[in-house]
């Protein structure tokens, strides 16, 4: 059956199955060349026509392409242009990671934070694929290589990874990744609860606080300006005991010398009487 554009009372564009059905392209994004790997658009394409019964992938191909994908389908030929596999390999050939840069990417790939351990491997073919084929065992290494350090550790302690396929290692370490972050939750909770309780502590007893100068942690009877202050005034009153002693000798009355001859004793003079003319 033809397949071709379909005119209804849809606004968008449609493509007619050979069942009739028809297909909203819109579900399929705009591919530019560089908004997302063309092997995963393609793909997309793929599944999309096949869902909706498109047998023609040649007449779907260019209306969802844009820019510099766009370009290079006007530069193939019109025989081209109606076989959707050259269309496909002109898309690969302009746009596909080169199969050095894939095999770089491949041997550096690492589990990623909060990443599925099925996405890793599914990108881990998907490089291989680009970078010429890579054998299974060479991905499992690859896929262990890029777990974290205590992940493989446990592995290797647990079970004998040469014994072990793909499909087996990818579901033991999605377990033991399991399990630690419920470790890590656990002891996290562990460590909150106890900051809680601490900080909640600290609110019901406050700390102690001294009246005298409005400090905290001691107490008025060893405030630190009870000391000052109290070693101050004693200074000032031995000063003022010393400025009175020394005024009093000042207003002492003296003895002269002749009051004191004949009486070595140091007693008291007897007073002069006195004559009467």
């Amino acid at each position: 059956m033809e397949v071709g554009p379909t005119n209804t009372s849809y606004g968008g564009l449609t493509e007619m199955s050979t069942d009739g059905e028809l297909c909203d392209l819109k579900l399929i994004p705009l591919f530019d060349g560089y908004s997302e790997p063309v092997a995963e658009w393609l793909d997309k394409v793929q599944i999309m026509c096949d869902l909706f019964g498109v047998a023609d992938i040649a007449k779907v191909l260019p209306l969802r392409l844009a820019g510099g994908a766009f370009a290079v389908y006007q530069q193939l030929t019109p025989e081209m242009r109606r076989d959707a596999e050259k269309v496909k390999q002109a898309l690969l050939k302009a746009f596909a990671m080169d199969k050095f840069v894939a095999y770089k990417r491949f041997v550096s790939r690492r589990l990623e934070l909060g990443e599925a351990h099925d996405v890793s491997v599914a990108d881990l073919r998907r490089l291989a694929s680009l970078a010429g084929g890579i054998s299974d065992s060479v991905i499992f290494c690859a896929f262990v290589n890029g777990l974290p350090g205590h992940v493989q550790e446990i592995l290797r302690a647990g079970a004998r990874l040469q014994d072990m396929t793909l499909d087996q290692v990818v579901v033991r370490a999605r377990s033991v990744m399991v399990d630690y972050r419920v470790e890590i939750g656990v002891s996290e909770a562990g460590f909150a609860a106890e900051t809680r309780a601490t900080s909640n502590s600290a609110h019901r007893y406050p700390p102690r606080r001294c009246y005298a100068c409005s400090g905290v942690n001691h107490i008025a009877w060893n405030c630190p300006t009870q000391y000052r202050g109290s070693n101050t005034a004693r200074r000032t009153a031995n000063q003022s005991l010393s400025n009175r002693r020394r005024n009093w000798d000042y207003d002492r009355p003296r003895t002269s010398a002749s009051d004191l001859q004949g009486n070595e004793s140091r007693e008291e003079a007897p007073a002069l009487a006195s004559s009467r003319l």
